[in-house]
């Protein structure tokens, strides 16, 4: 009997230390506004459901941001999207696609950028380099988790 606890309570450790998740768990918007802020972007305005385009398919995962970058004092717009899980992260790629094709084809939009980072998508319009650069480091960020 005294074998069997010892095995049942070696199972336990080793599943404590090694068990869970082998991957660190995406943020929310929460920790995605933190390290947006962390990274020189503050919201000054947000709207959920707002994917800047007539796809209802991705109301549910969309929020429009307005961000103000404090390395050249603009404004910006940021669509944000995140999807709960790898398998609809997945399948939504043509869909997010799609999105953008139709909002940087409207007449007079400017150059759109994107950044990818699993769970999140975002895109929008007239985004420098830094604006961009900063989206991608706090999307990595709150991402992973870490």
């Amino acid at each position: 009997m005294a074998r069997l606890i010892a095995a049942a309570l070696a199972v336990l450790l080793i599943a404590g230390c090694y068990g869970g998740s082998s991957s660190p768990t995406p943020g929310d918007m929460t920790d995605v506004l933190g390290e947006l802020t962390a990274h020189g972007l503050t919201m000054t305005d947000t709207v959920a459901g707002d994917p800047g385009c007539a796809d209802a398919s991705l109301f549910d995962n969309a929020r429009r941001l307005a961000v103000m970058s404090a390395a050249d004092g603009r404004s910006y717009t940021l669509y944000l999207f995140r999807w709960r899980n790898v398998t609809d992260y997945n399948a939504a790629a043509d869909a997010f696609d799609a999105c953008v094709a139709a909002f940087a084809g409207q007449p007079g939009a400017a150059a759109v950028e994107t950044v990818d980072v699993s769970p999140w998508r975002a895109y929008g319009p007239g985004w420098t380099t830094a604006m961009r650069d900063a989206l991608q480091q706090a999307l990595s960020a709150a991402g992973t988790g870490q």
